[in-house]
């Protein structure tokens, strides 16, 4: 028997067309969510939201402001409104930091930090409305020691602290900042 945990839940996930996002939108979906694969690979999030009940998919480019609030808009058209914004889209580069260009420190940081940024912006007077979350994924703490890829460790504390700023504010209705691990039940 299928869970109903989200059941009537309207959610977002970026970089729903593979790996931790792709998860996390069938974990939704499974579990009764309508849900919004946006991504930039539009084909494969397509597949995916053709595999699940109750799913759209959205182009999206991350590193880009106007299409993050562009898919904020559409997704929240298309579901009706909006409870939860899942922040997963995201690129991983290994090298060490003499070996970062400008250009890749700068892409790297526009997809996943400064995506975080905009489409929690974008979202927060819906997910205000609704009373929804903001749900953040996060490094691992057992691996979160310090590694020789600078440059992606500051961006996975960077966004976890920028989750959480989102989330802070005056406005009894602002949205509560949830941690991926613990919807998977890894708290």
């Amino acid at each position: 028997m299928t869970q109903q945990r989200f059941k009537a839940k309207r959610v977002i996930v970026t970089g729903a067309a593979s790996g931790i996002g792709e998860a996390t939108a069938r974990l939704f979906a499974a579990n009764g969510a309508a849900v919004v694969c946006a991504d930039v690979n539009v084909a494969a999030a397509r597949n995916v939201a053709g595999s699940l009940a109750h799913a759209h998919a959205v182009e999206f480019d991350a590193a880009d402001a106007a299409s993050c609030k562009t898919m904020i808009a559409t997704a929240s058209q298309r579901l009706g409104g909006l409870d939860v914004l899942c922040n997963i889209a995201g690129i991983m580069d290994w090298d060490p930091l003499p070996q970062f260009t400008e250009a890749r420190w700068d892409r790297m940081l526009a997809i996943n930090l400064s995506s975080v940024f905009h489409t929690s912006r974008y979202a927060m007077p819906h997910l205000m409305k609704s009373k929804g979350n903001i749900v953040v994924r996060v490094p691992n703490p057992t691996t979160s020691t310090l590694r020789p890829w600078p440059a992606y460790d500051m961006k996975e504390r960077a966004t976890m602290e920028l989750g959480a700023t989102c989330t802070v504010t005056h406005d009894p209705r602002s949205p509560r900042r949830i941690l991926l691990r613990r919807i998977l039940g890894n708290s």
